[in-house]
């Protein structure tokens, strides 16, 4: 599975280290970032295809970020991907209205969580 596109993984070391090698398998080329508040520099920064979220710990920072990344003419249309454990309902919604795409994360291996980053950025 050659994906060979560029995305922003935003989490924590400890959340991410699970990804990087089935995302490196996938041909994903990885710029991890640990806080929400550097996302959009370093978008700005490396042109990112995509930013996936994994398990981020504020919800409403994700959602500000969306805001002013789709405020960019150059970002508007990039994919962002939200992967957490408690989005559903109300949260997942606004999310969804905002063109993220979601991913309630159950008990699935990283290389299944890949599977579904992968075909949603294609």
């Amino acid at each position: 599975m050659s994906f060979r596109k560029h995305i922003v993984l935003v989490g924590d070391t400890h959340t991410l280290d699970p990804f990087l090698g089935p995302l490196a398998d996938a041909g994903a080329v990885v710029t991890q970032v640990k806080q929400v508040s550097k996302v959009l520099d370093t978008v700005m920064e490396v042109k990112p295809y995509a930013i996936v979220f994994l398990l981020p710990r504020y919800w409403d920072d994700i959602t500000l970020f969306v805001d002013a990344l789709r405020a960019k003419k150059e970002f508007a249309q990039t994919p962002v991907l939200y992967v957490g454990s408690l989005i559903e309902g109300e949260d997942q919604r606004v999310l969804r209205m905002k063109g993220v795409h979601t991913l309630t994360l159950g008990p699935l291996l990283p290389q299944e969580v890949v599977r579904y980053i992968v075909d949603k950025l294609k």
